[in-house]
């Protein structure tokens, strides 16, 4: 499984999971907490959705929207 990313709340540099605050300006960091799906709207709170996009209302991930 990938780890999700986190954004920080102060500049908005991505971090690796793991971190509680920013390595460049110490400010907290933010976890995302759900994935909307782009197709279909539905919200999903599964870790495992959020950090490979899965929809499991549409059994299919968002990057397969690019590829099409």
């Amino acid at each position: 499984m990938k780890k999700p990313k986190a954004r920080c709340a102060g500049c908005g540099a991505d971090q690796p999971f793991g971190r509680i605050r920013c390595d460049q300006c110490g400010e907290p960091l933010v976890f995302p907490t759900s994935f909307v799906c782009p197709r279909c709207g539905a919200e999903s709170f599964n870790l495992n959705d959020i950090v490979e996009r899965y929809c499991g209302r549409c059994h299919r991930f968002a990057a397969d929207d690019v590829l099409q």
